[in-house]
């Protein structure tokens, strides 16, 4: 198990860095043993360097990480758990912040799972009955006492409604059996209303502790509808008077009508199995846009008229009469400066299904037909489209004019056109700039409101939105330094949604989209066993990506390496451009959080990331 980050002698061998622009690494494992872990004030910001002398290696390393201030107290703190508590559990992970420069006492002993800011780590077991843990530091106690047992907690007596279905907007057929249920008081008398009609709802479970939280249940049959109708929130009554309303809607389709659905998100998985949601029963992605027909309406998914299942919050029930089925009119072929278009003009957003290699694009267009011979740009990034209409579906093949050149596609749709983007592959500059020209989406996960994973401090200390942020600002300015335009998803204190995050993404096009990320494992197992750099991709193409950028952070930050894998989260599944989701170590190992929230170890990161996407790229 490696329990120190900073390893001099592998930064040695390993930091290699590109066009002048990055400090030497004797000079980096020479301030690492001279500096101090103090976080007290911000730190000095550099000033933007000149592009007609090289910087020295100082000045490089304050540029890049001039801004990093991710506070880690450097005091003795226990930050879980902060109070006496009652668990279960045969273990507990304790964990906190102390001062770096003294010995850490816990109940007498040295503590041996510190980083070098000071953050610790303990996997205590816990005996039956109370268990004292004092840490000691100096002049400075902290105890607390953890009791494992069963300890019976007392009820809460609750007043109002909760948790009522739908919680999204659903559909359901009419003459079809509907489950309405909530969460009410114990011993109430609870009714629905919907479409008109009143179902006296039932306690699930019988208890004599009157006003706790109970389930309750009702079976509704819709009224039978024509077509698609919006029949409402579903109106949950409480006998007192009280009345409540579910958050999503629920919508009646006519048992022998179409139910066509819209897909809501930017990009929604779809799955060939109504249950299975592993990596094998991945099927395809739905874009924002696309509609399909419901053969199937599951528990919680929809069995889509293109074969797969899709869960049912990640589509709208479309009212009244609609229309799946794309009749298209004509094409249309735009010369983009990146790539092409290929612009059908039809009747619907039809879903697909598509295929990229480094030579061609196969793509499948559902309930489309009508699709006329495209024509190719003369000396364009495609050369050959060719056009197959079978069982009512179309699939198209696009061919690039060069082997590799195809880099990247999106579907969009709008007012009938469904759009094909086909994206050229950047190509490297010479000099000391080779990504000049090159557009990269740099993605800090979380923030706002959504602050990830906590870390070994707690509160008092760097949170993962924080430690995504301050590694994406020194990302960027590697990247920067390197030529190339980099566009981040969010601003420092900012929370914006993931899907419009990816949408802002998708629409700019970028040639390289990055998701920044920090690991982590639940606090009721032992955060110091894992550690190390993991990164993710979904489309073929972007493993390349994702294999670079892992072997070399996990090299230049001597942290583990666990590999490339491939997931379909929906940061990995834009395919415009290679994408990747980068989980730069686990905040639950004390010794690694440290390292991550450092500066050297940023400083790390950024160079490992700047050298990786100039040798995927070449």
């Amino acid at each position: 198990m490696r329990r120190h980050p900073h390893k001099l002698a592998a930064l040695l061998a390993a930091l290699t860095l590109l066009c002048g622009a990055a400090v030497g690494c004797m000079e980096r494992a020479n301030r690492e043993e001279q500096s101090t872990p103090s976080q007290e004030g911000p730190l000095p910001q550099a000033e933007t360097p000149s592009t007609e002398k090289e910087m020295t290696a100082e000045e490089d390393f304050q540029y890049i990480t001039g801004h990093v201030d991710l506070a880690i107290p450097q005091e003795l703190i226990l930050s879980r758990p902060d109070a006496d508590l009652e668990t279960g559990a045969a273990h507990y992970y304790i964990t906190g912040s102390s001062d770096p420069k003294q010995e850490l006492l816990l109940n007498g002993e040295a503590v041996e799972n510190r980083g070098v800011l000071g953050s610790f780590g303990v996997y205590a077991p816990l005996e039956e009955g109370a268990n004292t843990f004092s840490f000691s530091q100096g002049d400075r106690t902290q105890a607390v006492t953890i009791t494992r047992g069963e300890a019976a907690e007392a009820a809460a007596v609750i007043a109002d409604i909760s948790k009522m279905e739908p919680r999204t907007d659903e559909a359901v057929y009419s003459g079809q059996t509907v489950k309405l249920q909530c969460v009410a008081p114990a011993g109430s008398r609870v009714t629905a209303m919907v479409q008109d009609q009143a179902v006296e709802l039932s306690q699930l479970y019988a208890t004599d502790l009157s006003g706790i939280a109970a389930i309750y249940t009702g079976d509704f049959v819709p009224a039978e509808v024509e077509e698609t109708v919006n029949a409402g929130p579903v109106a949950y009554l409480l006998e007192d008077g009280g009345s409540y309303s579910s958050e999503g809607s629920l919508f009646v389709a006519g048992a022998g009508s179409a139910l066509v659905v819209r897909a809501v998100d930017t990009t929604s998985a779809v799955f060939s199995d109504e249950t299975d949601d592993t990596p094998s029963s991945f099927l395809t992605t739905i874009k924002e846009g696309g509609m399909d027909v419901v053969e199937e309406i599951g528990a919680a998914r929809y069995k889509l008229g293109m074969g797969g299942w899709v869960d049912k919050a990640a589509v709208q029930p479309l009212e009244g009469v609609q229309t799946h089925r794309n009749q298209v009119k004509r094409s249309e072929t735009k010369a983009l400066e990146k790539g092409e278009e290929f612009l059908l003009y039809g009747t619907a957003h039809p879903l697909y299904t598509a295929q990229l290699t480094r030579d061609d694009l196969t793509i499948t267009l559902y309930h489309t037909t009508g699709v006329p011979a495209l024509s190719t740009p003369e000396g364009g990034l495609i050369s050959g489209a060719g056009v197959e209409e079978q069982n009512g579906s179309t699939t198209l093949t696009l061919t690039a004019a060069t082997p590799g050149s195809l880099w990247g596609y999106d579907v969009t749709y709008s007012g009938g056109v469904t759009t094909i983007y086909c994206k050229q592959k950047p190509v490297l500059s010479t000099g000391s700039k080779p990504l000049t020209g090159v557009t990269i989406a740099l993605d800090p996960g979380h923030g706002g409101d959504d602050t990830g994973a906590p870390g070994i401090a707690g509160p008092s200390g760097a949170l993962e939105e924080h430690i995504n942020y301050a590694t994406a600002l020194a990302v960027q300015k590697r990247l920067e330094l390197l030529g190339a335009q980099v566009a981040l998803t969010r601003d420092a204190d900012t929370g914006v949604e993931l899907s419009d995050r990816l949408d802002a993404a998708r629409q700019s096009r970028p040639d390289l989209f990055l998701s920044l990320h920090c690991n982590s494992i639940p606090y009721n197992s032992d955060g110091t066993v894992p550690t190390g750099v993991e990164v993710y991709y979904y489309e073929d193409t972007a493993r390349p990506l994702a294999e670079t950028l892992e072997a070399g952070i996990s090299r230049q930050c001597a942290r583990v390496s666990r590999g490339a894998r491939q997931d379909y989260f929906k940061v990995t599944l834009l395919s415009v451009a290679p994408a990747a989701l980068v989980e730069l170590g686990f905040i639950t190992s004390p010794w690694e959080y440290d390292d991550i929230c450092s500066r050297e170890g940023i400083y790390s990161t950024a160079n490992a990331v700047g050298d990786g996407v100039v040798a995927f790229l070449r």
